[in-house]
């Protein structure tokens, strides 16, 4: 009787030290994101055409929400050859914060200063490129600091910080 006791306090023992001896964890919980900042884009190519007349386009870009709401625009960047300047960029003192996560979209207008050339008239739209920032919460690269894009002949990339 006494050896069945000491065998079954062994055993008793020997499952208490296996099943113990790996802690549960709890799975880490998501921290959910709720507005993204971008902080700086670079436009490394864009539509050929004659922006100016006698000298290279003068970049400026624009920014605004799914319902053109401005976000601001950026300063004049004069005379940018293809060939020397790229990529033309913009960083941002104050980022542009974006707080609609689900079916937000940064409208990023690249256009041609015509302030300097008064006989081309008005400014040039020289593109658009819009992020729809949705498909950057989800997937296995969701929440990236940078995204580049091709559309209407421009390629762009946001830097962006999530928060």
């Amino acid at each position: 009787m006494k050896t069945k006791l000491i065998k079954g306090l062994f055993f008793l023992l020997v499952v208490m030290l296996v099943g113990c001896s790996k802690e549960d964890s709890p799975s880490p919980t998501e921290v959910i994101k709720t507005k993204v900042n971008l902080t700086r884009i670079e436009v490394s190519t864009y539509p050929s055409g004659t922006w100016d007349l006698t000298t290279y386009p003068d970049f400026y870009a624009t920014f605004s929400n799914e319902f053109d709401q401005s976000y601001g625009s950026s300063t004049t960047d004069w005379n940018i050859n293809p060939s020397a300047t790229y990529p033309f960029f913009v960083s941002f003192v104050t980022p542009i914060q974006i707080t609609n996560l689900s079916s937000g979209i940064l409208k990023i207008r690249i256009y041609d200063n015509d302030t300097d050339d008064s006989l081309a008239g008005s400014d040039d739209l020289m593109g658009t490129v819009n992020f729809n920032i949705a498909d950057y919460t989800t997937g296995s690269n969701k929440y990236p600091s940078s995204v580049t894009k091709v559309e209407n002949g421009i390629i762009c990339k946001i830097f962006l910080t999530w928060e």
